[in-house]
């Protein structure tokens, strides 16, 4: 089936006890929801359920119309009126569609009208929770011939069937494409997306504009996306861009990984305190003493294993012999096995190789950097000017 165009539809709805609320909530700007049409929540207000919002609230029982045609159209210019109960929807088709198997398990929203088993589009864009499914059987909405899936929708009072809940928190960054990243606080209280190690206030629910609302999973089992290998049960914290990656030193754990996964995979974690710390390993600093006239490009310094899992967070180089020749230079590149760090390149020149005692930074690394048990790692040479003399140790920092 498709979306609700013109007309609404003649939803059927199943008699269920104890009677759950009708739900009056603000109506987003633009859109105009139809009769029959379940309702969906972008940033908190209501539009017409599809694979972008971010939860079901409801089944609305007449038209709601804030699109441009209506003078005055504005978000929560009026309310849209929903229901809550049992309903009847449209299945979807071959690998999508609802069978009795699916009986007491949740079905996700393919639009306005139609369900599936299937949480991730075709497109790969997630879609929100409509409710748990009740019966499924062969008298369609509008035929004979299609199925149809009795959905229990309960958003607010009553066994809420959404996996997205959270609590609404204004963002000052775009998640438009950052569903289940890390959301992290700003100066003001608003949220932006989690950066590596800093504590998160939980992960972000909907994919939401900036300076908008956007629901954040602060506690709980929760969707996310994951920025490396992680294996269930592992500790995870944010990387640089807001994913999820295993947890090391002092880095903020936001969440305990429940199901195993590689990069950008999307499984289910279960959200921790925004504070908690790990400490799986102290930091190691595993140092070389190199002869600075020996670099050569294409030269290697290092190649080891660690023996544990864990992060480069910085290379850095201490003088131990001055080098007094001018114009002399190399560069060192921090490396994974044979894939090179996000930044994690070394300077050397004759400038900042004196006096003796001088230490100098690589540049900061932000990507790449986490290495297994099995890895090697290393320092690859490249952009030599050949040293005449000198000497220091190269210094790897491991966390």
């Amino acid at each position: 089936m498709t979306a609700l165009t013109v007309e609404g539809r003649s939803t059927i709805e199943m008699a269920s006890p104890g009677g759950l609320p009708r739900l009056s909530i603000p109506m987003l700007d633009t859109y105009k929801v139809l009769p029959g049409s379940m309702v969906g929540l972008i940033g908190g207000y209501a539009v017409p359920a599809s694979a972008s919002c971010s939860c079901v609230a409801g089944v609305a029982q007449k038209e709601y119309d804030n699109s441009v045609a209506v003078i005055g159209h504005a978000t929560g210019h009026i309310s849209v009126e929903c229901d809550q109960g049992i309903f009847k929807f449209g299945n979807s088709a071959t690998t999508e569609a609802l069978t009795i198997a699916d009986v007491d398990t949740l079905c996700y929203v393919v639009d306005d009208q139609t369900v599936s088993r299937i949480k991730t589009a075709p497109s790969g864009v997630v879609r929100p929770v409509a409710g748990i499914v009740v019966q499924v059987d062969t008298a369609g909405v509008y035929d004979a011939t299609s199925d149809g899936v009795w959905v229990k929708i309960a958003y607010d009072g009553g066994a809420a069937a959404s996996d997205s809940a959270g609590e609404l928190m204004l963002t000052a960054a775009s998640f438009a494409a950052k569903q289940y990243y890390v959301g992290k606080l700003d100066s003001n209280g608003s949220v932006v997306v989690g950066t590596a190690g800093v504590p998160g206030i939980g992960i972000v629910q909907t994919a939401t504009a900036s300076a908008a609302m956007a629901s954040v999973r602060k506690s709980g089992v929760s969707k996310a996306v994951l920025g490396g290998v992680v294996t269930a049960g592992d500790k995870l914290a944010s990387d640089s861009a807001g994913k999820l990656v295993v947890a090391y030193g002092s880095d903020a754990v936001i969440a305990i990984a429940l199901q195993s996964g590689i990069l950008n995979d999307i499984v289910n974690v279960d959200v921790t305190a925004p504070a908690a710390t790990v400490a799986q390993h102290t930091p190691s600093v595993i140092n070389f003493h190199v002869n600075l006239a020996n670099l050569a490009n294409a030269g290697v310094v290092g190649g080891f294993t660690p023996g544990f899992a864990g992060r480069i967070k910085k290379i850095s180089a201490s003088v131990t012999l001055a080098a007094s020749t001018g114009s002399k230079a190399a560069s060192l590149q921090a490396r994974i096995g044979s894939t090179a760090t996000t930044g994690g390149v070394l300077a050397l020149t004759s400038a900042n190789m004196t006096p003796s005692g001088a230490v100098v930074e690589g540049s900061a690394i932000s990507a790449l950097n986490t290495f297994s048990a099995t890895d090697t790692v290393s320092l690859l040479i490249s952009g030599v000017t050949t040293f005449i003399e000198g000497e220091a140790e190269l210094l790897i920092t491991l966390a």
